[in-house]
């Protein structure tokens, strides 16, 4: 049995406090098991640590694709269900892909490709400058660059491993927005991560899963749906009441005693 989890451990501010919350993305605990007993054993352990510890309160983002049991969080907290992520099967061949693709964006990619717009993976760091500019490499990052008449329109970077391609960020050149260059970005990524042998292209979905533009736009590229959910457990429910204010709900936003941003965690 192998469990890796990583967290951030925050202070709380206006207490002597603290509580814990995955690092930014999908960095969901990972585990290899047998049983989901054994699992949940091993969760149970974790939480009892950081209990033990004297943290308030636990956040956690779960990966869409490495998808762990509901079972294996019973009675450890709350798992929540935000929405839908988009990703691409690219174990499929290049003609079912490009069929799961929304008419419009194809469309789109299909005008880049006539206009002479160039995409390519940037393993140099040539115009990782430029990407920052643009928005903000190491071997299992790569820098996607979409170049049009000889400057660049758009950027990404994506993360790989162990057949995931995971979008992670990009920018673009407002000047060019009309030319929709991170759709064909999004497709020369898919075909490229298609030849390395990846197995999909998790390209996540909207804002704090919400099913907004953004989703929209990635929902454009697939039919495959993966669901993301968040596991909240209380670690000590005197303490975060006194924080919050209110019993502990760990349904709304989470931690309630941080106050709720201008979108969704």
């Amino acid at each position: 049995m192998r469990l890796l989890m990583p967290l951030i451990r925050r202070s709380i501010p206006g207490s002597d406090a603290c509580d814990l919350i995955s690092p930014y993305g999908y960095a969901s605990p990972i585990a290899q098991f047998d049983d989901v007993a054994l699992l949940r054993g091993a969760l149970s352990a974790v939480v009892q640590n950081l209990r033990d510890s004297g943290s308030v309160s636990l956040f956690a983002r779960l990966h869409p694709i490495l998808e762990l049991p509901d079972g294996a969080f019973k009675d450890l907290g709350v798992l929540v269900e935000h929405g839908q992520t988009v990703s691409i099967n690219l174990r499929q061949n290049d003609t079912r892909q490009w069929n799961g693709i929304r008419y419009s964006h194809r469309r789109s990619v299909n005008h880049s490709e006539r206009s002479g717009h160039r995409a390519f993976i940037d393993d140099t760091g040539e115009h990782f400058d430029r990407f920052i500019t643009l928005y903000l490499l190491r071997e299992n990052l790569h820098l996607c660059v979409v170049e049009i008449d000889g400057s660049i329109a758009c950027a990404g970077l994506f993360g790989e491993t162990d057949g995931i391609v995971q979008y992670h960020l990009s920018g673009d050149d407002e000047q060019t927005l009309r030319l929709s260059p991170s759709k064909f970005m999004i497709n020369h990524v898919r075909q490229w991560a298609t030849q390395r042998g990846a197995e999909v292209l998790h390209l996540g979905g909207g804002v704090g899963g919400a099913n907004d533009s953004l989703m929209f736009f990635k929902a454009g590229f697939s039919h495959c749906r993966r669901p993301f959910k968040t596991w909240r457990v209380v670690l000590d429910e005197r303490r975060y009441a006194e924080l919050s204010g209110a019993d502990p709900d760990p349904t709304g936003f989470f931690p309630a005693y941080r106050g709720a941003p201008s979108h969704a965690s």
